[in-house]
Formats: C-alpha cells, sequence, structure tokens
C-alpha cells in the first residue's frame, strides 16, 4: 500500500541518491532490479521512478534544529521537529510519522523511533 504522499516524499529521496557515488547508485540499482542507465543521472531517474512507481521503498528520518552557539562554545542545539518519511505504509500501519513536535522541543539531536 503506498502513502497518500507518495510522490512528495519520492522526490525527497533525490537529494540522498544524489549525494551517493556511482558506484553504489549502481549496485543498489541492480540489487532491486533497476535499470543503472548511461551514467549517474539516469541511474538516479531510474531509481526514482521506481521509488514513485512503488517499486522501491523510501524511508528516511528529518529533523529540524538550531545550534545559537557561537565557534568554540559548547553546543546548544535544540530539535523543534522530527518526521519520518515513507513511501509506503508499514505493516504496523505506519506512512508519513511526526515524532517530535515544535511544541515539545527537545535539547541535542534525537534519533526517531523507527519502529
Amino acid at each position: 500500500m503506498k502513502s497518500k504522499l507518495t510522490l512528495a516524499t519520492a522526490a525527497a529521496a533525490l537529494p540522498a541518491l544524489d549525494a551517493t557515488s556511482r558506484t553504489e547508485l549502481r549496485k543498489l540499482a541492480r540489487s532491486v532490479g533497476v535499470a543503472t542507465g548511461h551514467n549517474k543521472a539516469d541511474t538516479i531517474r531510474n531509481l526514482g521512478n521506481a521509488i514513485r512507481d512503488g517499486k522501491l521503498h523510501f524511508k528516511s528520518m528529518n529533523t529540524f534544529s538550531v545550534n545559537p552557539a557561537k565557534q568554540g562554545e559548547p553546543t546548544q542545539r535544540v530539535t523543534y521537529l522530527g518526521i519520518n518519511l515513507r513511501t509506503y505504509v508499514s505493516g504496523p500501519g505506519k506512512a508519513i510519522t511526526q515524532w517530535l513536535s515544535p511544541s515539545a522541543p527537545v535539547a541535542g539531536s534525537p534519533t526517531a523511533p523507527f519502529a
């Protein structure tokens, strides 16, 4: 089952794919049965199409935080928003999940509950 926000979330995968080496992208594409293409851009496009079409799932943790500390000072990071983006609905029924709200920010850089 696809999430209601599949297309938007699939687009969110593009920066992650772009930050990955061509060699790793080709390995991923071959592993999941997606054509590699002639260059990195082709492989990213093919993987993006596979995500959009629901053949390849994408999940990421996203946080929004600030660190008002000046250089040399200890970190003062506060995280205000945490969201897990998925292009699918998991077995337990989770799709796009907000796990941290701006109304209850936390100090530091928390990790998401990926269950």
